[in-house]
């Protein structure tokens, strides 16, 4: 593949990532129940290894024989994506933290809580 098309991969994968958080966000906001929280999370982790596959796929074709380091543009967009990976971690915290039993039946409160 040439550089144009797989920076539109990684562009694209971005964007799904964007909206992945969005919705994460949305939901933790609204006190969704923690089971729904967690899915979006791991829908949102896998967004983010795809979009760290298409990253580093563009770095091997624009750069092949790993002789010249990524451009400082090159890191920057990558550390602004991890950065806002992390703060999608923290609501995913503070969302499994809110009333986790929240969405869960009598049965797993109990098989949870027994001692």
């Amino acid at each position: 593949m040439d550089e144009a098309t797989i920076k539109q991969e990684r562009s694209t994968t971005k964007r799904l990532l964007t909206m992945a958080i969005n919705k994460l966000s949305k939901l933790v906001n609204a006190g969704a129940p923690p089971r729904t929280v967690e899915a979006s999370f791991h829908a949102l982790s896998s967004r983010m290894e795809q979009l760290m596959e298409h990253h580093a796929k563009y770095l091997a074709v624009k750069h092949p024989d790993d002789s010249e380091p990524p451009t400082k543009e090159e890191v920057e967009w990558l550390r602004e994506v991890e950065d806002q990976f992390e703060e999608a971690e923290q609501a995913y915290a503070r969302g499994m933290s809110i009333n986790p039993m929240q969405g869960t039946s009598g049965q797993e409160v109990k098989k949870m809580t027994r001692i």
